[in-house]
């Protein structure tokens, strides 16, 4: 009962302004067709009508930055609660994403700007889109408000440099499915830091695999100091699972990458 009125209020936060738009709105029109109020009456419902949406868009600006938030604690809860020891590894350590791809039907990728990943394995990419492989990347825009805190405070000073090379490779498998009309690129970019990195291979199969990299503050770690574990979605569950959801959400605040149209 609690929950219900909690979703309840924030629907109404969430909404009401745009509903309140709509109905002044209505009404403004009404009055001004039926030549009963004055011009500096519909100023004033003017005015009142930009604040609400001024309003609406604040509103949804806090909505967004809210589920962001949710959804970093709630990946940061279940990384304090996994197992320490050898469940993590050091960065090179049992990675198996070319392993894993080389069949792959379907590959997601997320992160600060993925060179590593991308950079070493732009064969088996090429390959795997030859092959019909959907392939998801989803990365920091470098010219957005998280670009420029990146590079305000990153120790390696190479972010740039490598958002850059990765969008470059982008362009070439672009040029890979449009010569061979088979497979399926999709590219996103992010407007704020996530708190953690995405390999996942073929998510939605009995045998998919994930490799999920835990991310110090806004690239302020060399790469081999980095940890990632692994999981496999027929036997860590609910984990497994957990995270492909987390994923979907970042997916879905991403921008689409207008490269990819040119």
């Amino acid at each position: 009962m609690k929950e219900r009125i909690q979703n309840t209020i924030w629907f109404l936060v969430e909404n009401g302004p745009a509903i309140l738009t709509v109905i002044f709105a209505a009404y403004v029109i009404l009055l001004s067709q039926r030549g009963s109020v004055s011009q500096s009456e519909v100023l004033v419902w003017i005015l009142t009508i930009l604040g609400l949406l001024a309003t609406s868009e604040l509103v949804e600006r806090f909505r967004r930055l809210r589920n962001i938030q949710d959804t970093s604690v709630q990946t940061l809860d279940i990384v304090r609660q996994l197992r320490k020891g050898a469940f993590l590894k050091l960065h090179g350590e049992g990675s198996r994403f070319a392993e894993r791809a080389k069949q792959a039907r379907q590959i997601f990728l997320g992160g600060y700007t993925l060179i590593n990943v991308v950079g070493s394995n732009m064969g088996l990419l090429e390959q795997r889109l030859k092959d019909g492989c959907q392939l998801r990347v989803l990365m920091i825009d470098p010219n957005a408000l998280a670009g420029e805190l990146i590079r305000s405070t990153e120790l390696t000073g190479r972010f740039s440099r490598d958002a850059e090379t990765v969008l470059a490779y982008m362009i070439q498998l672009r040029e890979t499915i449009r010569s061979t009309k088979k497979g399926k690129l999709e590219v996103r970019l992010l407007n704020f830091v996530p708190s953690c990195g995405f390999i996942i291979i073929d998510g939605g199969q009995p045998y998919g695999w994930m490799s999920i990299g835990i991310y110090p503050p806004a690239y302020k770690s060399r790469l081999e100091e980095r940890v990632h574990f692994e999981l496999n979605r027929d036997g860590d569950q609910p984990w497994f699972g957990l995270f492909m959801g987390q994923y979907e959400k970042l997916w879905g605040e991403g921008r689409p990458w207008e490269g990819l149209e040119q």
